[in-house]
C-alpha cells in the first residue's frame, strides 16, 4: 500500500504545479438569466466586445 501512495502523491503533485492560464471571456453573444419576483427568471441578451484599450463593452 505504501509503495502506491508515493507515485500516487507525487504524481498528484506534478499534475496541480500547471501555470495558471488567463482567463479572457469570449467575445460575441451571450444569454444571461436573471432571477426576478417569485422566482421568476427572465432571460436576456447581450454581445460583449473588447476595446482597443483592452476594456470590456457590454452592450444590452
Amino acid at each position: 500500500m505504501r509503495k502506491l501512495l508515493i507515485p500516487f502523491i507525487l504524481v498528484h503533485f506534478l499534475v496541480s504545479c500547471d501555470t495558471p492560464k488567463n482567463k479572457t471571456l469570449k467575445e460575441g453573444i451571450w444569454l444571461a438569466t436573471l432571477k426576478v419576483m417569485d422566482h421568476q427568471l427572465l432571460p436576456f441578451n447581450f454581445d460583449l466586445h473588447k476595446n482597443k484599450e483592452g476594456q470590456y463593452r457590454l452592450q444590452i
